[in-house]
């Protein structure tokens, strides 16, 4: 075959597979694609190109009228890429998402959300922890499981817990990335009644450890300095350091 036949059967295939997009019910298609995995969508209307889903529940995690849109320029650069959006429990997400058929990579790319800490927290047994979370996800690439790719920031607005008391302790962040194989956060206070530095790391394992220092600022309560007191004597400084360690 001449270079010009590849590149006439090459573009012949993609305008099949644009088609195969276009016109493909997601109602057939999605049902088939979770079957064998933690993902329930219920509600489907639309193509593979663009749809939608009235409910997305990934274990146990409900994503409300989820809707895409493909982006078909990211096939040329061998990915099958498209735009999502959907509303959380007092909240929102939206992000664009890619899978590379032969890397067997997925991409997470633009990322925004929003939503109530304690609709995270009490599901994954941290009941009692509230606050106005919100996520800024640069990029986020996974192959095997596992991130290759990490560049993201994590921030907690009136952050309160119950065994302090309702009282907002402050604003807090966390800057997560890479660190050769295992994912790393930066935490620290952004505005509130605490000063914190602190470095959690979570390895392939899932092995996660939580290295840092933590202070009561000027104003805060008396009940706040008391349990303070439990994690020992603080440095020259005021601060007292603390350790904590896992597995998920």
């Amino acid at each position: 075959m001449t270079r010009w036949t590849w590149l006439l059967a090459a573009g012949g295939v993609a305008v099949y597979l644009i088609v195969l997009l276009v016109t493909l019910p997601a109602g057939v298609v999605l049902p088939r694609l979770v079957a064998a995995t933690p993902v329930a969508v219920g509600g489907i209307e639309g193509t593979l190109w663009r749809g939608s889903a009235a409910t997305v529940v990934v274990e146990g995690f409900p994503v409300y009228g989820l809707r895409w849109q493909v982006e078909p320029l990211a096939m040329f650069r061998g990915r099958l890429q498209a735009r999502v959006e959907g509303r959380l429990d007092e909240g929102f997400l939206r992000a664009r998402v890619a899978y590379s058929p032969l890397a067997g990579r997925l991409h997470v790319e633009d990322g925004q959300g929003a939503t109530r800490l304690a609709r995270l927290a009490t599901p994954a047994g941290f009941a009692g922890a509230d606050g106005n979370l919100s996520l800024q996800l640069e990029s986020l690439v996974i192959q095997a499981g596992w991130p290759l790719g990490l560049s993201a920031r994590l921030g907690v607005g009136s952050l309160s817990l119950q065994e302090l008391g309702r009282q907002p302790l402050g604003d807090f962040e966390a800057v997560f990335r890479l660190e050769g194989e295992d994912v790393t956060a930066e935490l620290r206070d952004v505005a509130g009644l605490l000063e914190l530095e602190a470095v959690l790391r979570v390895d392939r394992a899932l092995r996660w450890d939580l290295q840092g220092e933590v202070a009561p600022r000027g104003d805060a309560p008396a009940t706040l300095r008391d349990a303070m007191t439990l994690l020992g004597p603080p440095d020259d400084r005021g601060r007292r350091p603390f350790g904590l360690g896992g597995r998920l």
